[in-house]
């Protein structure tokens, strides 16, 4: 996430800037439109006073996301007429509505979305790293392995990425399970996850955890590793005067910041 700062200049004077929020709800009008000439109908959805139709790609692409058909209408006017667009033009269509749902209802809706999604995502890249790692195995027995070097040689395996999520659990409101969901559910497959917890113990942790749904089976899985304390000094020492929860990626190339804005 970027933090955005508007500066508004006049001549040799600065204006003050106005807080605003430029969407209180995103509600979808659906409405029936029937074809006379060939008796087909169809769906036409209005988001904001603005119309969208789908397209036959865009409705294949909501079921595939596991989306309904005014999701994905709400989605397409998302990322078309609000800054979040602009942002992150590539943001998962779960992530980017769940950005804007209003609601903790309508928040887990879409984390909950999101993790089915990423769950049956590292359920078939395992399958097929178990099947490569047979492969391997079975034909290319006796030959010389590259030796890793930097960041991957000091994690688990087929991992070249350090990403590091810090959490104030007393502190941690809706908007940081939500920051801390997307987190989780954003990180690739080569990365490894480590999340540091400040007034917490481990139970409270790994219930916290639970409650975002990550289960013990997800966490064998993104291999995710807890260090949770009632007074985790790490938590403020690298945060770096921003704000909590963010995370750290790191790797041989990088090492990136990201605080909840």
């Amino acid at each position: 996430m970027n933090t955005r700062l508007i500066l508004a200049l006049t001549l040799g004077a600065i204006t003050p800037v106005v807080n605003a929020t430029y969407l209180s709800s995103l509600k979808v009008e659906k409405t029936q439109v029937i074809n006379p000439e060939v008796g087909q109908s169809a769906f036409k959805y209005l988001v904001d006073d603005i119309e969208i139709e789908l397209t036959d790609k865009d409705r294949r692409l909501a079921k595939n996301w596991n989306l309904t058909q005014e999701d994905w209408a709400k989605y397409l006017y998302i990322m078309e007429y609000t800054p979040r667009g602009l942002w992150t033009p590539d943001l998962d269509p779960p992530i980017a509505l769940g950005n804007y749902a209003k609601t903790e209802e309508e928040r887990l809706y879409y984390v909950t979305i999101m993790n089915g999604l990423e769950e049956d995502r590292r359920k078939r890249e395992l399958a097929l790293e178990g099947t490569s790692i047979r492969y391997i195995k079975s034909n290319l027995a006796g030959q010389t392995q590259p030796t890793k070097t930097g960041m991957a040689a000091k994690l688990t395996e087929n991992r070249d990425t350090l990403r590091s999520v810090f959490v104030d659990l007393r502190n941690c409101d809706s908007d940081c399970k939500m920051f801390v969901t997307m987190a989780i559910a954003t990180s690739p497959s080569s990365t490894k996850l480590d999340i540091h917890f400040t007034n917490a113990g481990t139970s409270e942790a790994n219930r916290f955890l639970k409650d975002i749904g990550i289960t013990e089976e997800r966490k064998a899985a993104k291999a995710i590793s807890v260090n949770a304390a009632p007074i985790n000094a790490a938590v403020l020492r690298f945060a770096n005067g921003g704000k909590v929860p963010y995370y750290i990626i790191k790797n041989d190339e990088i090492e990136k910041r990201v605080h909840i804005q």
